[in-house]
């Protein structure tokens, strides 16, 4: 997932370039950052993850009530959710444009 336009990547990069040249050690000192700061991770849960639970969730409960009919939907939202989970959002890139 892209967090910045093509057009902000490269003035980004410009704009390292130049500071670069400017200073090495100071391009350096980021780089040494970069590489011993952990790979950026959610630490709490995202909205997709308790969805997916919970529906799961429920369709055990409905399945052991004795329902499977009932317990289907539920199922097939856990199952759904959990497909769609890692596509890219892309509305915020829609609203910008506008």
């Amino acid at each position: 997932m892209d967090v910045l336009s093509e057009r902000e990547q490269d003035t980004l990069l410009e704009t390292q370039r130049r500071l670069t040249a400017g200073d090495p050690d100071f391009g350096r000192s980021f780089r040494a950052l970069d590489e011993a700061a952990p790979a950026a991770r959610p630490t709490r849960p995202r909205i997709s993850s308790v969805i997916v639970v919970l529906a799961a969730g429920v369709a055990v409960l409905v399945l052991l009530a004795g329902s499977p009919v009932g317990a289907l939907p539920y199922a097939v939202i856990a199952a759904l959710v959990w497909l769609v989970r890692d596509l890219p959002d892309t509305t915020a890139r829609h609203e910008r444009r506008e």
